[in-house]
């Protein structure tokens, strides 16, 4: 099952669609808080203590890297990098690598994320995954839902050729027929009162994630569901 998703923003991204240029207007424009990286290590920091579901999911989190002896994470879509601010307050020998497609949004992050260790641009399928430390846990946390079916299969299989045997995945969302519901409702009253949807991309069912998984290569060995996150565990077969 999968589910089309759509969103309203306040600012003029320019496109019916999230692009590279949307996230990078997203990343810059204070009136869009949720996505916008504050412009002061106060502010950010101000802005990363208020989200208690990163805090508690980089707690479900640490606690998979500690028991797999994780040394060192990657996180491809790092956004704002919560999550990572997180982990790494509670694992700070961690070894924490962040990357995002947008370079800006790379760029204003180094200014108030310095405990990050490393912080750079990677295009997740484009670019080469064979650069990563084979040992590493690469995250996806609430990835954008802007990739199709093929572009997630490209990326898995990609990943799987370049010998990364360690991934935590986890969706911004998962379908259902109420998710779809939803979507169609929010989407129609949007149409009606003139509000500009933007096309977000596709919400999968965790039967489609495990097919996706499965076709690629990887085993999912373990799965956390909760009110706050649908997690899997991905082992490279």
């Amino acid at each position: 099952m999968k589910v089309k998703h759509y969103a309203t923003f306040k600012t003029d991204l320019g496109s019916d669609k999230l692009d590279k240029e949307a996230w990078e207007r997203l990343r810059m424009d204070t009136s869009e808080s949720a996505y916008c990286i504050e412009d002061s290590v106060d502010l950010y920091e101000q802005n990363c203590k208020k989200y208690s579901i990163y805090c508690n999911s980089a707690k479900t989190i640490c606690k998979i890297l500690k028991q797999n002896n994780c040394r060192h994470i990657i996180t491809v879509g790092t956004g704002k990098g919560i999550l990572e601010w997180y982990i790494k307050k509670y694992m700070p020998d961690l070894y924490v690598e962040c990357t995002d497609y947008a370079e800006e949004t790379i760029d204003k992050l180094k200014k108030v994320f310095a405990d990050c260790d490393d912080l750079h641009a990677f295009d997740m399928l484009e670019g080469d995954y064979g650069s990563f430390n084979k040992e590493a846990f690469v995250i996806f946390f609430r990835v954008s839902t802007e990739l199709n079916y093929k572009q997630w299969r490209q990326c898995f299989k990609k990943m799987h050729d370049a010998g990364i045997r360690n991934i935590i995945f986890v969706p911004d969302e998962i379908a259902s027929v109420s998710v779809a519901k939803r979507e169609i409702t929010t989407h129609m009253k949007n149409r009606l009162k003139k509000k500009k949807d933007t096309f977000c991309g596709w919400i999968y069912s965790a039967d489609e994630y495990r097919k996706l998984f499965q076709k690629s290569g990887y085993q999912a060995v373990k799965k956390v569901k909760s009110d706050i996150l649908h997690l899997f565990v991905l082992k490279k077969v």
